[in-house]
């Protein structure tokens, strides 16, 4: 199948239609250039002797850029065609697969299939008289789709997770606790499936956390109730307090003070309100 097709170089108004797909071709994925330079640059293969014409173009595989090579091929001129020359009317077939004749010791090869065949002619509506020929260094390409083989390689990058310490650390100002004020209870205690009556553990959450800090909760006087280490997997995290102190006792209503610490981060300051 054609993936492109145009002219590279030149400023004529002929158009190339390759054509791969029809009971005189065997289509192949290859790339194929045409080149106009001087007449007498090649000459067209012709399996009846004497019918071969010589042209003012060469056609060169260009699949791979860094080697392209000439290949043979037929050419089949109408009554608009000037001879040689490309030009409307032109069509040329790119031949493959020769067969090797050795006849009285001379060894010749005989071309039976077409792999392309490319048809030059001016955009519709356009007259004769009025066709702008290809000049010497213009160049004529198409391209065709490749299926995949063992020389591709699909390769792809995964970039790794990253904090962004900017981002983070303003981040810290939308940490907060939930419930606030925390009266008696909270719709977070869910009772465990263990459990027949009651209430689950009592707790306040602190949410938005950084993925690594070290929350410090104090009394309205300073003293320190408790330390909450939370280790998570990336920022917007969550941690539980139990109102519990550091000793294992319940906490008594009141105010109370948090501190939020996140090395090379930054920090932030609240409070929140137990009523009992």
């Amino acid at each position: 199948e054609v993936a492109w097709s145009g002219w590279i170089k030149g400023a004529t108004n002929l158009i190339g239609n390759p054509r791969g797909y029809d009971a005189q071709c065997r289509a192949v994925p290859r790339d194929y250039e045409v080149r106009v330079l001087s007449m007498g640059a090649d000459t067209s293969y012709s399996a009846v002797p004497g019918r071969e014409i010589r042209t003012n173009y060469k056609v060169f595989d260009i699949t791979d850029p860094d080697h392209p090579f000439e290949v043979v091929f037929g050419l089949s001129e109408n009554g608009d065609s000037l001879k040689g020359v490309l030009s409307a009317g032109d069509q040329i077939a790119i031949k493959a697969s020769p067969l090797v004749v050795t006849v009285g010791g001379v060894t010749k090869y005989i071309y039976t299939e077409t792999s392309w065949r490319i048809n030059f002619e001016l955009p519709r509506g356009v007259d004769n008289v009025y066709q702008v020929l290809p000049k010497h260094g213009d160049v004529y390409q198409f391209l065709t789709k490749k299926p995949f083989d063992r020389h591709d390689v699909f390769a792809f990058k995964i970039i790794g997770a990253e904090v962004r310490q900017e981002l983070v650390k303003n981040a810290m100002e939308n940490i907060y606790t939930v419930p606030d004020p925390y009266i008696a209870a909270s719709t977070l205690e869910k009772r465990l499936v263990s459990q027949a009556v009651g209430r689950g553990d009592r707790r306040i959450d602190f949410v938005n956390l950084p993925a690594e800090c070290k929350i410090s909760i104090f009394t309205s006087a300073g003293r320190l109730v408790r330390e909450i280490e939370h280790h998570g997997l990336a920022e917007q995290g969550r941690e539980s307090w139990d109102l519990r102190t550091k000793d294992g006792l319940e906490v008594s209503h009141g105010v109370y003070f948090y501190h939020v610490d996140a090395p090379n981060v930054g920090s932030k300051i609240g409070k929140l309100a137990i009523i009992k």
